[in-house]
């Protein structure tokens, strides 16, 4: 894999209006942390005077080959046709000569002899440093501890980049091997950690206006949102000998000791050139500053207080809501025109209700079977389903789901699309009746629009501008813009972003896990946004999500929660190489950990998701669930290729609220902190 770095580009990303950095500092070095954290700090404050020689410090302390990911179009990527449309392969992601830390170049061998080799430094490399020596290509590199280094026949601590010196090495190395620094003493010693004995406790700044008057001395003190006045009365006199000078007085004030506060600045008037004993100004300073403290201290309750009391206010108004969805009754969806034409009218009986035929996707091998024919729960819950294949369609007892979100994949719509071109892209229309055709026929006594009722569709977390064609933000457009044209009214989305694709349009629109509602002030703006349900995250814990439970509010009960997703392929990564979508054979492969926990990499559209062996399963708590009010629940069968046997032992387990074998519930049963 190469890193990402855009210190080159961090002025225009700023320019764009980005005020937040992000730098990923897992299982790196200490002086990594800092040498990293330390250039993009000069970087951002414009201080960075030296660019490449920041560069490769950075290089020193750990590097891969680097590259600008998906974030900013390079020149000179290795596809000119990619180039030519603004797109980043998943290939160009990929180091395929070697994909771990390479270090900063530091020179060639130019000779080597028995017991030594001579070499032309290209940076500064001293004694204690290690080296890393690539022969070729096709071998792995050598390490190369630096003990001894000699010039002109005398030894020295460190070389300079154009010098050429003896090193002492156990090893003999091709002429014109190539080295690089991968850990400099001098570096280390630069960027050494210097943690104090005894942490120090950050001290809230305090602005000070004095005005120094013949009868009185006034003190006004500010600190963030708090600002405390006070009036001392005195007697003074005009100075003989000497006078108090400002200096003076900001020397006296900017003694705070142990108070939490330290001087920022000071504005001081002095009126008739008079003297205030220093004994007098200690004084004030002293009481000032502990009634100070003690009215900061009854503000800042105050506030707190204040918050608390409007949060308060929030969960109560939050929790006491309709229980009516927003939304579900202010649209009507009408029934599918593709069921008044197109040649539906033969499924009809004069009743108007569809009669069986022998269509459909497949045969039902288990919605029809009876064991899905008593209800799961009952009527005290309403329990939805999502699914990234439509195969799945024959083997659910579709009545018993309030809602079915199916997952808008390239599979899924191109089941249900005719992808002409990418201008048209209009609806499959068989494949629209093959899908309500089926779900009719499998659940034979459900009624046309209570099957559009259910049928929910799902954007996907992640759109781009630019790909390859599809799966673009645009192309999705053009999707959802024929979706509803069909009378299609309800989605899902996983980002804010997505919600641009319905400008203009009557929809009722599903928030998904991805937008993270973790508090009632984040489920209520989604209701401000005007989501009519929301799913709560999987990854939260029991008693934050009990707070969250209410008419409006989803909880997964079942999933193959994704761990997370690269825009890189594993496979190709593994591989050193990338033989393209069309040829490549790659679904799945199986990951262990130090631990010993397995995960499941999976090949999705050529990015790589990762989901854990064993699935997300709390259907064995929902009657406990249900005690606290919560009535809405979901399961997913995503990811992962479910056969109808295991959709048949999934939902039986469901139904006599058993546990799911080889589940885990994840965060539910333990606190987050």
């Amino acid at each position: 894999m190469k890193d990402l770095r855009v210190l080159p580009h961090i002025n225009d990303l700023m320019g764009a209006g980005i005020r937040s950095f992000k730098i990923e500092g897992r299982m790196k070095s200490p002086e990594y942390v800092a040498v990293v954290t330390h250039t993009y700090r000069q970087a951002i404050d414009g201080k960075l005077k030296n660019e490449d020689a920041a560069i490769r410090l950075m290089n020193t302390v750990f590097s891969r080959e680097t590259a600008c990911s998906y974030l900013i179009k390079e020149k000179g990527q290795r596809n000119s046709k990619t180039v030519d449309i603004g797109v980043v392969k998943p290939s160009d992601m990929i180091n395929p000569s070697y994909p771990a830390n390479i270090g900063s170049y530091a020179g060639e061998v130019i000779k080597s002899g028995k017991g030594y080799i001579t070499i032309r430094a290209n940076a500064e490399i001293g004694v204690r440093d290690l080296l890393q020596v690539f022969e070729n290509s096709s071998e792995e590199p050598a390490l190369l501890h630096v003990k001894n280094i000699k010039m002109d026949g005398k030894k020295v601590f460190g070389i300079k980049a154009g010098d050429i010196a003896i090193v002492d090495t156990e090893r003999q190395y091709k002429q014109g091997a190539r080295m690089y620094l991968l850990s400099s003493q001098k570096v280390k010693e630069m960027f050494t950690p210097k943690v104090p004995k005894k942490l120090e406790t950050s001290k809230i700044s305090v602005d000070l206006e004095i005005k120094i008057r013949p009868d009185n001395i006034e003190i006004k003190g500010i600190t963030r949102h708090f600002s405390f006045s006070r009036n001392y009365s005195v007697k003074l006199e005009k100075g003989i000998h000497r006078t108090t000078e400002m200096k003076n007085v900001k020397g006296c004030f900017a003694r705070l000791g142990e108070t939490p506060f330290e001087m920022a600045g000071i504005h001081t008037e002095i009126s008739e050139e008079l003297f205030v004993p220093l004994s007098v100004l200690n004084e004030i300073r002293r009481d000032y500053f502990q009634i100070f403290c003690e009215e900061w201290r009854r503000d800042r309750d105050r506030r707190c207080g204040n918050t608390k009391k409007w949060l308060q206010e929030k969960c109560i108004e939050y929790r006491s809501s309709d229980s009516q969805l927003p939304g579900e009754s202010s649209i009507v969806i009408p029934l599918c025109p593709l069921l008044e034409k197109e040649g539906w009218g033969d499924l009809k009986g004069d009743s108007g209700v569809l009669k069986k035929n022998s269509g459909g996707f497949a045969n039902n091998s288990i919605g029809k079977g009876g064991n899905f024919q008593n209800d799961i729960f009952g009527e005290e819950i309403r329990l939805s389903l999502k699914i990234d294949e439509l195969q799945y369609l024959n083997h659910i007892p579709l009545e018993k789901f309030y809602k079915i979100y199916i997952v808008l994949t390239d599979e899924t719509i191109g089941d249900l699309i005719a992808q002409h071109s990418r201008n048209q892209i209009p609806l499959n229309k068989g494949g629209l009746r093959e899908l309500l055709k089926t779900c009719i026929e499998n659940n034979e006594s459900i009624s046309p629009s209570k099957v559009r009722d259910k049928i929910v569709f799902s954007l996907p977390a992640i759109m781009r501008d630019t790909e390859n064609g599809y799966m673009t933000y645009g192309y999705f457009k053009k999707v959802v813009r024929e979706l509803i044209s069909r009378g299609f009214r309800q989605f899902q989305v996983s980002n804010l972003g997505a919600m641009g694709l319905f400008e203009g349009v009557g929809v009722q629109l599903y928030a998904d896990y991805p937008l993270y509602c973790l508090n009632p002030l984040s489920a209520m703006k989604l209701r401000e946004l005007g989501f009519c349900k929301h799913t709560l995250s999987p990854e939260d814990d029991k008693e934050n999500l009990r707070m969250l439970f209410s008419a409006d509010a989803e909880v997964i009960v079942y999933q193959d929660t994704p761990l997370f997703t690269s825009e890189t392929c594993i496979w190709a990564n593994m591989k050193k190489s990338c033989p393209g979508k069309k040829r490549c054979g790659f679904n799945k492969i199986i990951l262990v950990n130090e631990y010993g926990d397995r995960f499941v990499a999976m090949n999705e559209e050529c990015k790589t998701v990762v989901i854990g062996q064993k699935p997300f399963s709390i259907t064995h708590l929902i009657p406990k669930l249900l005690e606290t009010g919560q009535r809405d629940f979901r399961i997913d069968l995503c990811y992962k290729d479910y056969t109808p046997e295991m959709i048949q032992a999934l939902f039986l387990n469901v139904q006599n609220r058993g546990k799911i074998k080889n589940s885990m519930a994840g965060n539910f049963e333990r606190r987050l902190l």
